[in-house]
């Protein structure tokens, strides 16, 4: 993290592409990871997208998808934050960037409560 500090930047402006055992830390570390075609089972079940093309192909396969312009969106699961869980047992998730919440209720609800139980972003 030392290399996104000293350009001004979090890990939460960062995609990771790799296609190794050594890419874990690299993929866990970015806010998307990503694994290329021909890259190594278990990197790519740790992976938040997997693309269809390998190495260099599969890289620029993701500069034309969009996602480096903002023009389309991912948000891994393993980011997202969990509200609750339904009287069915389903865990009720957002996403945990690009979205607004508005936390509303009669004064005593307990809106400060939940708002303070809410994770915090970390850089």
């Amino acid at each position: 993290m030392g290399a996104l500090a000293v350009l001004g930047r979090t890990r939460h402006d960062t995609i990771a592409i790799g296609d190794a055992e050594n890419d874990h830390s690299m993929l866990e570390i970015a806010e998307v990871g990503v694994a290329v075609a021909n890259a190594v089972p278990s990197l790519k079940q740790h992976a938040d997208l997997v693309l269809a093309e390998p190495d260099g192909t599969g890289i620029v396969e993701l500069c034309a998808s969009g996602l480096l312009e903002d023009r389309s969106r991912l948000c891994p699961v393993r980011r997202r934050i969990t509200l609750g869980i339904t009287a069915e047992g389903e865990s009720v998730t957002i996403p945990g960037s690009m979205v607004n919440l508005l936390i509303a209720g009669s004064s005593g609800a307990g809106k400060s409560f939940v708002t303070v139980r809410l994770p915090s972003s970390s850089s």
